[in-house]
């Protein structure tokens, strides 16, 4: 059976964890190196940082809104699935392996997503790692 894209989708035998310091600590280390290498920041954003038993950890690699709209177009009512999942196989496959990214986190449901920086503007969201400038000795 395929699952839609944009719906949600049956639960996993591993969906519906605790964040435990564990894995926050497992998740934060990884967010650093990614966002480092990257560029850009990744937050914890959704219903992780409010139930205690999300169905997955919602991951956000944030863009500025122009680069965003420069390499992938601009979001609109009717091309917002189409930018949101090419934005998404950009980023994911050039530079994220997921499931090493699952191993280093402690194999929890991630979710990734791509957004421009004007997309949870009024959301919560939680910074796990953003890249900083190096320091010159």
């Amino acid at each position: 059976m395929e699952t839609p894209i944009f719906t949600k989708r049956e639960s996993r035998p591993y969906d519906y964890q605790e964040m435990t310091w564990t894995k926050f600590i497992k998740l934060r280390e990884w967010a650093k190196v990614s966002s480092q290498e990257i560029g850009y920041p990744i937050y914890l954003v959704g219903s992780t940082l409010h139930k205690e038993m999300p169905r997955d950890f919602d991951i956000v690699l944030e863009i500025p809104q122009k680069e965003f709209e420069e390499r992938f177009g601009e979001l609109t009512e009717n091309n917002w699935k189409e930018v949101l999942v090419s934005s998404f196989n950009y980023y994911v496959k050039e530079y994220w392996d997921c499931e090493e990214a699952l191993g280093k986190c402690g194999f929890v449901p991630l979710d990734f997503k791509v957004y421009p920086d004007n997309w949870f503007v009024d959301n919560d969201k939680l910074l796990l790692g953003e890249p900083k400038d190096e320091i010159i000795t």
